[in-house]
C-alpha cells in the first residue's frame, strides 16, 4: 500500500473548503464566525474563497454588530482582491452603521 506523503495537506485543505462551504450555508452569526474562522486560519484557501469566506465572517460580525471586527475582515478581503465590488459595498454598509463617513 503507497502512503503519499501529500495526502494530510490533501485532507487539510477538503477540511477547510468544507468549513468555508459551512460558512455561507449556516446563516447562525455565530457558527458562521467559527467556521469561516477555523477555514481561514488554515491558510490553505485559493484567494476567491478566501474573500468570499472573508466576507461571510464579516456579514456575522454585522449581524452580531461587532462593527470594528466587520471592517477588519472587509480589508483584509480588499489587501487580497482589491478591485471586489462587493466586498467595498459590504465595508460601506458598515461603515454607514458606523456613522463613519
Amino acid at each position: 500500500v503507497y502512503a503519499s506523503h501529500t495526502a494530510p495537506i490533501r485532507t487539510a485543505k477538503a477540511a477547510a473548503l468544507a468549513d468555508a462551504e459551512a460558512c455561507a450555508e449556516v446563516g447562525e452569526p455565530r457558527k458562521m464566525v467559527a467556521l469561516c474562522g477555523r477555514a481561514i486560519a488554515t491558510g490553505m484557501l485559493p484567494d476567491d474563497v478566501l474573500v468570499l469566506t472573508y466576507s461571510n465572517r464579516a456579514f456575522a460580525y454585522v449581524n452580531m454588530e461587532l462593527f470594528a471586527n466587520a471592517l477588519r475582515d472587509y480589508g483584509a478581503a480588499l489587501r487580497i482582491h482589491s478591485s471586489d465590488a462587493v466586498t467595498y459595498a459590504g465595508r460601506a454598509q458598515v461603515n454607514n452603521l458606523m456613522n463613519n463617513w
